[in-house]
């Protein structure tokens, strides 16, 4: 049956068909492409963490200007000058981050290091309050690994090399999203996905 001899539904359906076909194609090339990203990322980490603070910057003011804006133009509502105060702080912090970017890349650096320590004091801490399992001691070991981790970042801020630890961070989560990306569209280029198809 041509395209043209093809009623709504079967219309629907072809399409559905060839976005099934083509899609898995178009996965696998962003998954190679976010790959290659974060191999970039990784080999020039510093240029790759002060890309994420002055994107960082960016969205902090944008996300400030918005809010300044809705809470001036809803001058009625309840909360207004908390909304507006809220804008303001989101405003300065943009700022800060766009105009001092060593000074954002040193926060961020810091709110990793919190974050790392953070999350593993409370794995630990779920984990004393489970049952004793393999599961409990993969918790704690995860748990002290976030610690490490965060006591080497904290560490490495007075050489300097943790500043750079950003961007290999955001390196390897480009690299692991990329490799399931091109896993998934291998995966639907398997002989399990064209049976559907027929």
């Amino acid at each position: 049956m041509t395209v043209s001899e093809t009623n709504v539904d079967d219309g629907d359906a072809a399409f559905t068909v060839t976005m099934k076909n083509i899609q898995p194609g178009w996965m696998i090339a962003l998954g190679v492409l976010t790959v290659l990203t974060g191999i970039v990322a990784i080999a020039f980490p510093l240029a790759s963490t002060l890309a994420v603070e002055l994107l960082t910057g960016g969205l902090f003011l944008t996300v400030g200007a918005f809010t300044t804006v809705h809470a001036i133009m809803d001058r009625k509502a309840e909360g207004m000058w908390w909304e507006l105060l809220i804008g303001l702080v989101h405003i300065v912090a943009g700022v800060l981050f766009l105009a001092n970017p060593l000074g954002g890349i040193l926060a961020l650096t810091i709110m990793l290091g919190a974050t790392f320590m953070a999350e593993g004091v409370l794995r630990i801490i779920m984990a004393t309050q489970m049952e004793r399992s393999r599961k409990l001691f993969l918790l704690i070991a995860s748990g002290g690994l976030s610690v490490l981790l965060g006591i080497m970042v904290f560490g490495g801020l007075a050489n300097g090399a943790s500043l750079t630890l950003v961007g290999v961070l955001l390196g390897v989560n480009f690299i692991f999203s990329g490799t399931a990306a091109i896993a998934s569209g291998i995966a639907a280029h398997g002989p399990g996905s064209e049976g559907a198809q027929a």
